[in-house]
């Protein structure tokens, strides 16, 4: 039982549902190598004469190096195995970046009853702008099908924003003047301002997404502390 559990084991090891980021592949590329190890000990002791008593260790590298190697290359074949590329990781801690900072003062903490930093918002031209011309691809399809999502509701969010906001000293704001919250909000306003805040809502919903399969998919995006900064600035 426990020969066919550690075949069925090594069968599987590059089908893992799980496998998601190289760190885990590895990390399953060293548990092969245990099993073999493990594997030809258990050949010693259920089968003195089969040839294997007096195989060390060093002896049986090669045996674990040429199956490791087999494995590894039926990952590779499947896709399973691409180790991040600098790009993906650059643009991987741009996003996490937008996610700490940025983005989340633009999206989540504004009410848009005030001033819309125009740090902000330039940064979130600037990015538009770069995806416009093609600058910003994930070779993760993963990660790209979520970048796709967020950048879609991000433009949604900039085009009604452009609409119904003006320019003012240090950002852009949607109520004008003479229009001042100690007089009330008209109506017309305050339904600017709701659809603003759904917009935003999605867009940061779909950034969270984003972070969440980079973080899954690009680990090496935490290798360094990441600093919160603002990458098109």
């Amino acid at each position: 039982m426990n020969l066919i559990l550690m075949f069925d084991f090594i069968k599987n090891i590059g089908d893992i549902k799980s496998m998601t980021s190289s760190k885990l592949n590895y990390l399953r590329i060293a548990t092969l190598l245990a099993t073999c190890v493990t594997f030809i000990g258990l050949i010693n002791e259920l089968i003195p004469d089969f040839g294997l008593a007096n195989l060390s260790l060093t002896n049986s590298l090669p045996f674990i190096s040429a199956l490791t190697g087999c494995v590894i290359a039926e990952i590779k074949l499947n896709g399973k195995l691409k180790l991040p590329t600098k790009k993906d990781i650059r643009l991987g801690r741009e996003f996490v970046s937008y996610h700490q900072e940025a983005f989340r003062i633009l999206l989540k903490e504004n009410d848009y009853t005030y001033t819309v930093g125009e740090i902000q918002i330039h940064e979130m031209y600037s990015l538009i702008s770069d995806h416009n011309l093609g600058k910003i691809k994930f070779n993760n399809q993963r990660v790209q099908k979520k970048y796709d999502n967020f950048i879609n509701r991000l433009i949604k969010f900039e085009n009604h924003l452009c609409k119904v906001s003006s320019p003012r000293a240090g950002g852009y704001r949607i109520i004008p003047e003479g229009h001042e919250m100690g007089f009330g909000i008209k109506k017309e306003h305050q339904n600017k301002i709701d659809i603003t805040h759904d917009n935003a809502v999605m867009a940061w919903c779909a950034l969270s997404g984003l972070v969440k399969v980079i973080e899954l998919h690009i680990p090496e995006c935490h290798e360094d502390d990441i600093d919160v900064y603002y990458p098109r600035k």
